[in-house]
């Protein structure tokens, strides 16, 4: 009988934490308090597919201190990976290709279904008076995307995954 009791507990205690904070509702301005104050920018746009899975895609700018402060951006896939699942993020992952250049600033454009995926166009400027520059991407499957060069002919590109 005790060792069923102990059974019973640990069977109970050992739902992920994960699972039981999902369980209790957060209100909307709770979770919006949350998001720390690094977060400068969030866009959402676009949609993909693979299979059953599907969702859509956003950016997370965030601002960066260190010498200087700079502009980090990452690209996150939102969705299901079937029908019955719950939507949740599932791939996170920076522009390593934006984020290496350390601009100050960093704005956002999300084009839906273009060039076989989701275009998204990052511009940051180093100063007011310098010109933009823009890394431009193409988003698609979770964890997926293209860097688009300025100067390429048509149909390069360089392609992305992890």
């Amino acid at each position: 009988m005790r060792r069923s009791r102990l059974c019973l507990l640990l069977l109970v205690f050992s739902e992920p934490l994960s699972q039981a904070v999902s369980a209790a509702p957060i209100s909307p301005a709770a979770t919006v308090a949350a998001i720390p104050a690094e977060i400068s920018e969030v866009v959402s746009g676009g949609a993909w597919t693979d299979g059953a899975a599907s969702g859509s895609l956003r950016t997370v700018t965030m601002q960066v201190q260190g010498e200087s402060e700079w502009a980090q951006v990452f690209l996150q896939w939102i969705g299901s990976r079937s029908p019955v699942e719950p939507v949740q993020l599932l791939v996170s992952l920076p522009v390593a290709e934006f984020n290496a250049l350390k601009l100050p600033s960093a704005s956002v454009t999300i084009d839906t279904g273009t060039d076989g995926g989701t275009r998204i166009e990052i511009t940051g400027q180093e100063s007011e008076i310098g010109p933009p520059t823009t890394v431009t991407l193409i988003a698609s499957t979770p964890g997926h995307y293209r860097i688009m060069p300025l100067t390429a002919s048509k149909g390069e590109h360089t392609d992305r995954q992890r």
